[in-house]
């Protein structure tokens, strides 16, 4: 069911709604271009959760407009936090959650999800949603439809909105922030794509191979998941290439971030380097199985197309509408040391300098 939320025309219903939101977060910098600092990590950060409010629940959370966070979405930080210290001991999970110290932001997070829910679930023909004349379809449409088979297992509605773009665009900035040669050569392949155009639509950057290429390497230094997707062995266990074997039922953890960094897949592992997913540097990639940015198999992310349309979007304006330097006194160091693996990202601050080119 979750397939219908994802597929073809579903995302090419959503392009106008990503077009209108990058626009918004356009007009938003660049009021704010002639500041000396623009903390930009909450500007993606707002961004991305007024796409999820939209696509996610037909409904804004207005973040942009406000330039503040909404309180859900706040509410959603901290009911993951505990999520970073007590996610590997799975009985410690179940403790927290019986206990009020730590577990009252995820109950409350969780009431509102089911709130949303049942309003949704009210609506005579889930198919359509209707505002001014358009019917619209909404990953809330999809989990209705389940919710009207029964008996269906209803999904964690975190996995909705719980968004990581935002904080692949905050890496991805930091990245070119440090990389100014790098960003040079993204916005000349940028411009190549649409000179006329103030704006760049979805449509006009999804064949951009140098755009792909800095967005693959972000992902590969900085997986949104970096501790990676747990998974339990069959009962009759497995066995290993390597003829080690593990036993059934055991918790097997693949760690994203370490597994992307190891210098047995990847030539010069630590080195920020778009050219590898390009061509122009194709012994750079030893193995390609080791990128797992979205998960594999039956597990893997299904919204990683409408992430990337999100992310080629958004990258490919900004670069064309400013340069974009460390704001006095930021090093990234930050960033760098106090994002948090909360189940979703808690990514550490990054202030930016903005300079016009419009």
């Amino acid at each position: 069911m979750w397939d219908r939320a994802f597929n073809a025309n579903a995302l090419r219903e959503y392009e106008p709604r990503l077009n209108r939101h990058a626009l918004t977060l356009m007009s938003k910098l660049k009021e704010r271009a002639t500041r000396s600092s623009v903390r930009i990590t909450d500007w993606v950060n707002f961004y991305s959760f007024d796409v999820m409010g939209d696509v996610g629940f037909n409904r804004s959370f207005d973040m942009m407009k406000k330039g503040k966070e909404d309180p859900v979405i706040k509410l959603l930080h901290e009911s993951h936090a505990p999520i970073s210290v007590f996610a590997h001991i799975s009985w410690a999970m179940r403790l927290i959650a019986l206990t009020p110290v730590g577990s009252g932001p995820l109950f409350e997070h969780i009431a509102w999800s089911a709130k949303v829910l049942e309003e949704r679930k009210k609506v005579s023909n889930p198919m359509k949603y209707l505002v001014p004349g358009v019917t619209r379809f909404c990953l809330v449409t999809a989990l209705h439809l389940i919710l009207l088979q029964p008996p269906a297992k209803v999904p964690n509605t975190d996995m909705i909105i719980s968004d990581t773009v935002a904080a692949t665009l905050s890496f991805l900035l930091y990245e070119l922030c440090k990389n100014l040669e790098i960003q040079a050569k993204l916005r000349t392949a940028i411009n190549e794509i649409e000179t006329k155009k103030a704006h760049l639509n979805v449509e006009d950057v999804t064949e951009c191979a140098y755009l792909d290429g800095v967005i693959n390497e972000t992902l590969r230094l900085h997986p949104a998941t970096p501790s990676g997707a747990q998974r339990e062995t069959p009962p009759e266990g497995i066995t290993l290439p390597n003829g080690t074997y593990i036993p059934g039922r055991i918790n097997v953890w693949m760690p994203f971030y370490s597994l992307q960094r190891d210098p047995r897949y990847f030539e010069e592992p630590l080195a920020f380097m778009p050219e590898r997913w390009t061509g122009e540097r194709p012994g750079a990639i030893i193995d390609k199985r080791a990128y797992l940015p979205f998960s594999i198999g039956p597990y893997n992310c299904i919204g990683q197309k409408l992430a990337m349309m999100e992310l080629r979007s958004v990258t490919a304006n900004l670069v064309r509408s400013f340069e974009i330097s460390f704001a006095e006194g930021e090093d990234g160091s930050t960033i760098e040391n106090k994002t948090r693996d909360c189940f979703t990202i808690i990514v550490g601050k990054l202030d930016v300098k903005l300079t016009p080119r419009y």
